[in-house]
């Protein structure tokens, strides 16, 4: 059965002992992560990772499927933290397999306007940065809060749309605030999981997520 990898994380005070955490790219320990119900908060810490960590974080509870839907608040983080989206997180034999959208600081012109899809593969991965979307015009240099909602289709179809907090979230693709990838079906694995991404944050620093949605259902613990 496929599922998410089984780490140590701590969801205010105990250890997360279903999986919860994919790490897609190890880069030394993994970093830790907690919830805070009261808040509906998602912390993701780096304590001692290296620079090229990235990890998914989704609750096991969620159902493998072709087609999901995420939203979520990015409330908060230190650049060049980049915050994402995996969708149909699978582990075989391999490894781990996802599709990722992501905010990336790298090979950007402006910071936070660089959005890319990321294909993963048991530890390896591809930047489809053929097919990335600036929304620079509209972050302006905000990096944090900003609101995303996003949706993967059974056909391959992965669109994105974003908001300041505040305001709110236009349709997905809607151009100037979102986008449409249509990915390549040798790339993206069947069904899995959905949950939140993150990676390259710098030692000693966290990132905040929060008002996590799947599927139109808030998530009522991402590390259960």
């Amino acid at each position: 059965m496929r599922k998410f990898l089984a780490v140590s994380v701590a969801v205010l005070g105990v250890l997360c002992l279903s999986a919860c955490q994919a790490v897609l790219t190890p880069n030394g320990p993994p970093y830790t992560a907690s919830w805070n119900a009261s808040t509906s908060t998602l912390t993701v810490t780096n304590t001692s990772s290296g620079n090229n960590e990235r990890t998914g974080i989704g609750s096991s509870k969620e159902p493998n499927e072709s087609a999901s839907t995420y939203c979520a608040t990015w409330d908060s983080g230190t650049t060049p933290t980049q915050n994402g989206i995996v969708f149909r997180g699978v582990t075989d034999t391999g490894g781990w397999d996802a599709v990722e959208l992501e905010r990336s600081y790298y090979g950007a012109t402006t910071n936070d306007g660089y959005w890319v899809v990321v294909y993963f593969h048991g530890g390896t991965f591809t930047v489809d940065n053929a097919s990335a979307t600036n929304l620079a015009a509209y972050t302006q240099g905000t990096g944090w809060p900003l609101q995303v909602c996003a949706a993967i289709t059974a056909n391959d179809v992965l669109s994105f749309a974003v908001a300041k907090v505040g305001t709110p979230v236009p349709a997905l693709g809607t151009p100037g605030q979102g986008g449409t990838f249509t990915l390549n079906p040798a790339d993206v694995p069947a069904s899995g999981r959905t949950g939140s991404y993150f990676a390259h944050l710098p030692v000693g620093t966290s990132a905040t997520v929060s008002n996590i949605v799947i599927d139109g259902v808030p998530s009522a613990n991402p590390l259960s």
